[in-house]
């Protein structure tokens, strides 16, 4: 296998990684859905590489790569802890089928497509409804994925990462943590990849909210510079409402109800 062929692996990973983030996001679909879209989806490619076995021989590798960017992506840009949840059990039975696929029948055949000439459309049912019917008796074939789920542990670990980064010391302790609250929500809906590809194009010419606390703004703000911006927006705002929630609502009345619970996640992750 050359390098060639592992960075199109790599690269058909990312494809299939972002075709089931898109397919989870807007039909909600389950964990074994899922499982099945994957297989079709190293399937299809075998038969359209058919004739190049290099690539088809270990085409199971692309589900190992679509683990690998979840990985990175949840890591490292969505700042949550991958395996602090169940989704590595998908990831196992995903990369098993695909691998038993791939070594006992994509590489069995001389063409994975169906052929009236042939049995594989009898092989190919057949293959169907035994995963059909071993899913299905496991907890997987019902559980829906939860991907960046909100929970007081994701939010702790975050205000731990966020508070070792920043190291804010302002006077004010509750504008800082609603400073926080609002650094986790963001990162949320905008991770720092997003963000980066953000000041790209304000760079080109195209306005974007930029920086951690997602501001605009005329010129590039680094993140610390946004966090100076809203805590003086914020301390004008407590001058006639003292109270946190209210602070909250009146900096983001669309918003304040999701900000509310997390910075009282972080209260009672602490406490």
């Amino acid at each position: 296998m050359n390098l060639l062929i592992i960075f199109i692996y790599f690269i058909l990973g990312i494809i299939l990684y972002v075709l089931n983030k898109t397919l989870i996001k807007k039909y909600n679909i389950t964990k074994f859905k899922s499982i099945i879209i994957s297989l079709l989806y190293i399937f299809i490619l075998s038969g359209i590489f058919n004739y190049y076995v290099s690539f088809t021989e270990n085409i199971f590798i692309v589900l190992v790569f679509y683990l690998v960017v979840d990985i990175i992506n949840t890591t490292y840009f969505m700042n949550d802890d991958f395996f602090s949840n169940d989704k590595i059990k998908y990831y196992i039975l995903l990369i098993l089928l695909g691998f038993i696929l791939n070594i006992y029948f994509i590489n069995k055949v001389d063409n994975v497509f169906l052929d009236p000439e042939q049995l594989k459309l009898v092989i190919w049912v057949l293959i169907i409804i035994y995963l059909y019917k071993v899913i299905k008796n496991s907890k997987i074939y019902t559980l829906e994925f939860k991907d960046n789920q909100i929970d007081k542990e994701s939010i702790g670990l975050s205000y731990v990462k966020y508070k070792n980064k920043y190291k804010l010391k302002y006077e004010d302790k509750d504008l800082e943590l609603i400073i926080y609250g609002l650094m986790i929500f963001n990162n949320r809906n905008r991770n720092s990849l997003q963000r980066k590809i953000d000041k790209l194009l304000f760079n080109l010419g195209n306005n974007k909210k930029i920086s951690i606390m997602q501001l605009d703004s005329k010129k590039i703000i680094s993140d610390e510079e946004s966090i100076s911006i809203v805590y003086e927006k914020l301390s004008d705002i407590k001058k006639k409402n003292k109270k946190i929630e209210s602070i909250i609502k009146k900096y983001d009345p669309d918003n304040y109800e999701e900000i509310i619970s997390i910075v009282n996640m972080i209260k009672d992750y602490f406490n």
